[in-house]
Order: C-alpha cells, then sequence, then structure tokens
C-alpha cells in the first residue's frame, strides 16, 4: 500500500534515518569518513532491487573504527 502523499513511506523514512546516521558518524570521526572508509556500497531491496542506502566499504578494523564512533555518539 503506498503513503499518501504529504507522508512518508517505510523506506523513505529508513533511508532518511540511516542518512542521518552516517553523518551524525561522520561528524563524530572528525571528518575522516572517506580518508578511514573509502568508497561504499550500495544495499539494495533484495524483492525489489531498490537502493534503500549506501554503506561503507570497509574492512575488520574500519568495521572496528565505525562501532567504537558509533559507541561513543550512542552512549547507553
Amino acid at each position: 500500500m503506498r503513503a499518501p502523499a504529504n507522508e512518508l513511506s517505510r523506506e523513505e523514512i529508513l533511508s532518511a534515518k540511516t542518512q542521518e546516521l552516517i553523518e551524525h558518524m561522520r561528524d563524530t570521526m572528525h571528518r575522516r569518513w572517506e580518508e578511514i572508509f573509502g568508497g561504499t556500497v550500495a544495499v539494495l531491496d533484495p524483492s525489489t532491487g531498490r537502493h534503500l542506502a549506501a554503506v561503507p566499504d570497509i574492512d575488520r578494523e574500519g568495521l572496528e573504527v565505525a562501532v567504537n564512533a558509533a559507541r561513543t555518539a550512542f552512549p547507553k
């Protein structure tokens, strides 16, 4: 079912929240995002093929940096 024109769909909300989180993490990591992670990988909805988000193309070390940044940004 399609959301009314004045409301965002679930996918649009998730995409917006994902981008918001990415921006917050970029700020937390002192704008070194591109330097640390390099490129991105597209995340697609497997049922539709629709682009949902772009996430960092990282290795294990980069993942640990991202997790630590998220823990700092979102303390318990």
